[in-house]
């Protein structure tokens, strides 16, 4: 397959597992043997997960809400909320509680009414799929949102704090790797990227959201850290080998932020 950008399902995008994505790449980039734990696992979901699918779904693609059922404020230990919630689940759909089904429609309501954000996401193409090859290794990738005539690239995150104490949890959960992968992906598929946006809602009230920039030097180190992953999958993947952690004494030295508060 060429480099190809494309409205997909979800379905679809994760069946191909024949392709390198932005998670498995900062598992891999934690080490080898995580990412082999990581490729060898069943995908687990857990209440932050549906949370957090639950506000991209009322964010970026609000008509496909009709796949939840909300469970109803019931008592789960009488027959007949037993018997309430046997019904729900029976249905097909994605079963929530009340309250995490209005704090999601919340996150979504604060990116909707902010005045930046808002505007951003207006014909914004969402939830597509890249799929190219970068160096030998065949990828894949989702954004959230792009728009292609003004090349601004736009993920959206739910977070316990989305002030100040964000821009740091950028770079502590690998944000800008995953940007940066994405960026290389619409690249491959001929787009320019002039600019790359972070949305983030928090997940508790007031629930206020905010936008972020990552600026070039901060996609160039994730971009650096990618290049130099690449070559050690593919060693592990032809060789068969998954390493850990190094087997050898790690120095550690003070973080250039700690050195500066003191």
């Amino acid at each position: 397959m060429s480099t190809v950008w494309t409205i997909d399902s979800a379905e679809e995008y994760h069946a191909k597992t024949d392709r390198l994505s932005s998670s498995a790449l900062r598992k891999g980039l934690q080490s080898l043997a995580h990412l082999r734990t990581y490729l060898d696992s069943p995908r687990e979901s857990n209440p932050a997960f549906e949370f957090g699918t639950l506000a991209h779904t009322a964010t970026l693609e609000p008509e496909k809400l009709g796949a939840y059922a909300v469970t109803p404020k019931i008592d789960r230990r009488t027959k007949e909320g037993k018997a309430a919630l046997l019904v729900l689940e029976q249905s097909g759909k994605k079963v929530v509680s009340e309250d995490v089904y209005e704090a999601a429609m919340s996150c979504a309501k604060a990116v909707h009414t902010h005045p930046i954000a808002a505007e951003l996401l207006k014909g914004a193409t969402v939830e597509s799929s890249l799929y190219w090859e970068q160096d030998g290794v065949r990828c894949k990738a989702r954004p959230d949102a792009f728009l292609p005539d003004a090349g601004i690239l736009i993920d959206f995150k739910t977070a316990q704090d989305a002030g100040q104490k964000f821009t740091r949890e950028i770079f502590n959960y690998g944000y800008h790797i995953q940007l940066a992968f994405y960026r290389l992906g619409l690249m491959a598929a001929g787009f320019e990227v002039a600019r790359v946006l972070i949305i983030a809602a928090e997940k508790s009230p007031p629930f206020p959201a905010a936008v972020y920039e990552l600026d070039t030097s901060s996609l160039e180190l994730g971009e650096r850290e990618i290049m130099a992953f690449l070559p050690r999958y593919k060693a592990a993947i032809s060789e068969n080998q998954w390493p850990g952690y190094p087997a050898e004494i790690v120095k550690v030295y003070p973080p250039k932020w700690l050195l500066e508060t003191v």
